[in-house]
C-alpha cells in the first residue's frame, strides 16, 4: 500500500478533519470537547445518545454572555466541491436571527443586521464530482445532524448552571459546519441552464467562498421534537424551574437554529475570529437588567 492510499483512506474516516478543527478552535482561546455527547428522541421516540463532533466555548464573556460553537465536520476528496444557491429572501437577517441567546435575551440591538453581513447567504446546498456522477447530498446531512441536536445541546447548556454556586449567565450558541470541500455559491445573473451544461468549471457559474451563512428552513417535524425536548428538560431537571424564563423565548428556541455557519477548513481560523471579533464588539444586556428573585 503507497502513502498516498493509506493517507487517503485515513483522511475519509473524517477524523484529521475533526481533529484539525479542534485545533483552530483551540488556538483561538476555545476550550473544545472532542465528539461530545446530547440526548434526543430517536425514530421510536425513545431518549438516545448522539453526538457532535466538536463543541467549543469561547474563553472570554461580553458582560454576561458567553460565545459557543457546535460544530460538524465533513471530508471529502478533491474530486467534489459544494455547490450553495442563493438566498434571496431576506427574512431573520437581524442579530436576534442569526445569534440565539438564552435563557436571556442579551442582545440590546437584536434587530441590527450585523452579523449576517459578515458573509454570502445561501439557502440550499448540495455535493457536485468533477465527474459528473450524482453524490450522497452530506451538505443535507451535516445540516440536519447539527439542527436536531441544536435544542437539545441548547437547553443543556442555556439553563445548564448550578444555582448553588454558578453566577448567572447566557450563552450565544451557533452550529458550524466546516468542510475541506471548496465552496461556490451559484451567481444571480444566469440567464439558462445551458450556461450550467456548459461550463467547464465551478468558477464559470458560482464565486467560490471561504465561508458563508446558510439558511435553515422551518421544520414542523423538528419542532415538534424540540418542544418534546423541552418539556422533558423541565421534568428532569429540577433546577429549571428556577429560571425566569418566558414562554416566547423557549417557543422560539425551539424553531432553532435559523441559520448555520459553513466554512472551508482553510478559512476556518479567518471565520472564528471574525465571528470572535463581532461577538465582542455587539451591545449585551447584562444580568441585573433582568428580574431574578430567586438568584437572590
Amino acid at each position: 500500500m503507497n502513502n498516498r492510499k493509506w493517507g487517503e483512506s485515513f483522511l475519509k474516516s473524517g477524523i484529521p478533519l475533526e481533529y484539525q478543527a479542534f485545533l483552530i478552535f483551540k488556538s483561538n482561546n476555545c476550550t473544545c470537547s472532542f465528539h461530545s455527547e446530547y440526548q434526543r428522541f430517536n425514530e421510536d421516540h425513545k431518549l438516545t445518545w448522539f453526538e457532535n463532533d466538536i463543541f467549543a466555548n469561547y474563553g472570554k464573556f461580553n458582560k454576561d454572555t458567553d460565545l459557543n460553537f457546535i460544530i460538524e465536520c465533513k471530508y471529502h476528496d478533491l474530486s467534489r466541491f459544494w455547490m450553495f444557491i442563493p438566498y434571496l429572501d431576506g427574512g431573520f437577517q437581524h442579530d436576534g436571527g442569526v445569534l440565539t441567546c438564552g435563557p436571556y435575551r442579551m442582545l440590546e440591538n437584536p434587530d441590527k443586521k450585523g452579523a449576517i453581513q459578515l458573509a454570502k447567504q445561501a439557502q440550499y446546498g448540495l455535493v457536485i464530482s468533477e465527474d459528473g456522477i450524482k453524490q450522497e447530498n452530506s451538505v443535507y446531512s451535516a445540516v440536519q445532524q447539527l439542527s436536531y441536536s441544536y435544542v437539545p445541546v441548547s437547553v443543556s447548556v442555556m439553563y445548564g448552571f448550578d444555582f448553588q454556586g454558578d453566577e448567572p449567565w447566557a450563552s450565544i450558541i451557533l452550529p458550524v459546519i466546516v468542510t475541506n470541500a471548496k465552496l461556490f455559491l451559484l451567481k444571480n445573473d444566469l440567464q439558462s441552464l445551458d450556461q450550467i451544461r456548459d461550463a467547464s468549471k465551478p468558477i464559470d457559474i458560482a464565486d467560490e467562498v471561504e465561508w458563508l451563512w446558510l439558511k435553515k428552513e422551518y421544520s414542523f417535524e423538528m419542532c415538534d421534537q424540540n418542544f418534546e425536548i423541552i418539556k422533558n428538560h423541565k421534568k428532569t431537571d429540577p433546577d429549571f424551574k428556577k429560571f425566569p424564563y418566558d414562554n416566547d423565548l423557549l417557543i422560539d428556541l425551539a424553531s432553532r437554529p435559523h441559520w448555520l455557519a459553513v466554512a472551508n477548513i482553510i478559512y476556518l481560523d479567518k471565520f472564528i475570529k471574525e465571528i470572535i471579533k463581532y461577538f465582542l464588539s455587539i451591545d449585551t444586556l447584562e444580568i441585573n437588567h433582568f428580574k431574578i428573585n430567586n438568584l437572590k
